[in-house]
């Protein structure tokens, strides 16, 4: 059909143009297609461009030119076409996520849930809210808060991080600290499992007084600087010395302790307001187990108190006091004896000398001197003189 001054475009319904190809309108729907024959919207051109009814909005897949005219496409918005299919260049951004020249981001459209998706962004900076799944490298400064599932923050050669700050946090993992002076606590430190130091541990605004473990199953406490006592391999507590030490011949103790000033090596106290003084046990039982209660057997030995001396090379007893069991025990019956041994000239090992019996009879050992005793005396032998008032015994008996 021929256009006049007098047609309207109602009268084209059969379009202008070869076969309806340029010019389109549909009437029943009151649709103008130009460059189609189903016109979709009030106005469609080609397959790129609709608008839709009388809002003037306008649906495009792709556009020329800056857009620096478009309005409503997120708010404050500046779009220019970039390389790539479906691909937008957002020069800036006042609100929404992307802010400060992105240099392009790839959009995708989720029919099915009417959603625009950012398939990639490549951008100087981003604010504001980022919500979904972020593959691929991130670099730059990122502030705010990060929730959901990460597979793992790595980055080659190392990751910075100035201030890490876990509320109610759980750590997975070895942490490990590496070329750092001090690592600062502000609180408690609590490990839930063993907390592994290399050499010690110093008291703050003190560093002379420290724990310290300088060999395998050993641990020592140092004061002003020096060593203070020492638990070695063998479980032995050693004070003032740092390495075992055999005090009769190559004999060690569970518990030495050593000096060389002039003060007492062991002082016990008892500070109760009653008669009681302080008091030394020797425990025995033939028990295997610590605090077992395995009854002993007569002629047991209860305790030893040993003195020594060195003589150039090592450590020689000379005298000691023993107790031992006398007689057969039973429930709250013990009945024991106390044995005073000394050390003869040119020997290495004491000798009994004097014995107190269960029954409290005492057998003396050798010549015995007295200036008084108890008694009438009638069983004494080698009695050279003797009166009540001084009295000289020799030999044995």
């Amino acid at each position: 059909m021929a256009i006049t001054n007098a047609s309207r475009v109602a009268d084209f319904g059969s379009g202008i143009g070869t076969e309806g190809a340029v010019l389109q309108v549909d009437n029943t729907n009151n649709r103008l297609g130009i460059g189609t024959t189903n016109p979709q919207a009030m106005l469609q051109v080609g397959t790129a461009v609709t608008v839709h009814g009388n809002s003037g909005i306008v649906s495009a897949t792709t556009f020329y030119g800056s857009g620096a005219n478009l309005t409503g496409i997120t708010a404050g918005a500046t779009l220019s076409a970039g390389s790539g299919a479906q691909r937008v260049v957002v020069t800036s951004l006042t609100t929404g996520t992307m802010t400060s020249a992105a240099s392009h981001a790839d959009l995708s459209w989720n029919s099915s849930t009417s959603t625009l998706g950012v398939t990639s962004v490549s951008a100087t900076n981003l604010t504001g809210a980022l919500i979904g799944n972020v593959t691929g490298d991130v670099t730059g400064d990122v502030t705010g808060n990060a929730s959901g599932t990460a597979g793992g923050l790595t980055g080659s050669p190392n990751i910075t991080i100035n201030n890490l700050v876990g509320v109610a946090a759980t750590f997975s993992g070895v942490v490990t600290y590496e070329d750092v002076t001090n690592i600062d606590s502000v609180g408690i430190i609590t490990a839930q499992s063993d907390v592994s130091i290399a050499d010690k541990i110093i008291h703050t605004g003190d560093t002379n007084t420290a724990i310290r473990f300088p060999n395998a199953d050993t641990f020592t406490v140092e004061t002003a600087g020096s060593e203070a006592l020492r638990i070695d391999s063998s479980g032995r507590l050693l004070v003032g010395t740092t390495s075992n030490i055999g005090f009769i011949g190559s004999t060690s103790a569970t518990l030495q302790t050593i000096n060389t000033a002039t003060k007492y090596a062991l002082g016990m106290e008892r500070a109760t307001n009653d008669s009681a003084g302080a008091v030394c046990v020797f425990r025995k039982t033939r028990s295997t187990s610590n605090g077992g209660s395995t009854i002993v057997n007569s002629g047991d030995d209860l305790g030893y108190i040993r003195f020594a001396g060195t003589d150039g090379s090592s450590a020689v007893s000379a005298a000691q006091i023993s107790a031992h069991v006398d007689g057969t025990p039973g429930s709250s019956d013990m009945p024991g004896l106390l044995v005073f041994s000394t050390t003869a000239d040119g020997a290495s090992s004491p000798t009994e000398r004097m014995r107190i019996n269960s029954g409290g009879d005492v057998n003396i050992t050798g010549i015995c001197t007295a200036t008084s005793f108890s008694g009438d005396g009638s069983a004494l032998t080698g009695v050279e003189s003797w009166n009540q008032q001084d009295t000289w015994l020799y030999g044995g008996g």
